[in-house]
C-alpha cells in the first residue's frame, strides 16, 4: 500500500499522459513517461513506448460517445500503472510530479481547468456537440428547447 499522497501522483499521472496524448508535445512526454515506466531497463523502456503508442492509437481512432469513456478507461490503466511503479519505486515520486508539470504546461490539461466551447447553429439546424465534463447547453432568444 502506497502513501495517498503518491495515489493521488499516480491518478494525476494518468490524466495528463492521456491529456498529453492529443498535444503537439506528445513524443517528449511520451519518451519520459516511457523511460520512467522503464525504470531504467532498455528492453522495458521500449516495451512501454510501444503501449504508450497504442493507447495513444486507440484514443485517435476512438469518437463519439466512447471517446470519453476511452479517455477515463486509459488514464485509470495508467493511473494504475504509475501507482504500482511507484509502491516499487517511491523515489521515482519527484520524476513523475515533473512529468505531470510537463505534460499540463505543453497543453495537455491540468485539475480543474475549464474549457468554453461556443456553437451557433442558423436556419433551424441543430448541433450535437460532445467534449468531456459538464455540458450546458443555452438556446439563444426565440428558440424553443
Amino acid at each position: 500500500m502506497i502513501p495517498e499522497v503518491l495515489g493521488q501522483l499516480a491518478t494525476a499521472g494518468g490524466t495528463a499522459l492521456i491529456g498529453a496524448m492529443a498535444t503537439d508535445t506528445w513524443n517528449s512526454v511520451r519518451t519520459g513517461f516511457a523511460e520512467l515506466l522503464g525504470r531504467g531497463d532498455q528492453d522495458r523502456t521500449q516495451e512501454a513506448g510501444r503501449r504508450l503508442e497504442s493507447s495513444a492509437a486507440v484514443l485517435a481512432r476512438t469518437g463519439g460517445a466512447e471517446r470519453e469513456l476511452a479517455r477515463r478507461m486509459q488514464a485509470e490503466q495508467w493511473a494504475d500503472e504509475l501507482q504500482a511503479l511507484l509502491a516499487e519505486r517511491p523515489d521515482v515520486a519527484e520524476r513523475l510530479r515533473e512529468l505531470v508539470a510537463r505534460a499540463q504546461a505543453d497543453g495537455g490539461p491540468a485539475a480543474g481547468q475549464t474549457f468554453v466551447q461556443h456553437n451557433t447553429a442558423q436556419a433551424g439546424g441543430t448541433q450535437n456537440i460532445l467534449q468531456s465534463g459538464t455540458i450546458n447547453v443555452h438556446n439563444g432568444p426565440g428558440h424553443a428547447g
